[in-house]
């Protein structure tokens, strides 16, 4: 999440691929994040702060840290 709000570009590596996870990524890139996914890490692109308005409802699922 705080990588989708940064300027630039992060890399995450041994991410958990959980359904929260998911969930996360999903909402991050409805915000305008660019989310890369690979084996072993993640490559975000933020949007320095100035997250985008979704095109529709952000789904959370049953993760509470994404609600």
């Amino acid at each position: 999440m705080f990588a989708s709000l940064a300027e630039g570009t992060s890399t995450v590596r041994n991410y958990l691929l959980s359904p929260d996870a998911q969930a996360m990524i999903i909402a991050c890139r409805a915000l305008g994040a660019t989310i890369d996914i690979h084996d072993d890490k993640l490559i975000i692109t933020g949007v320095a702060g100035k997250p985008k308005t979704p095109d529709n409802v952000i789904d959370c699922g049953n993760s509470g840290q994404v609600l």
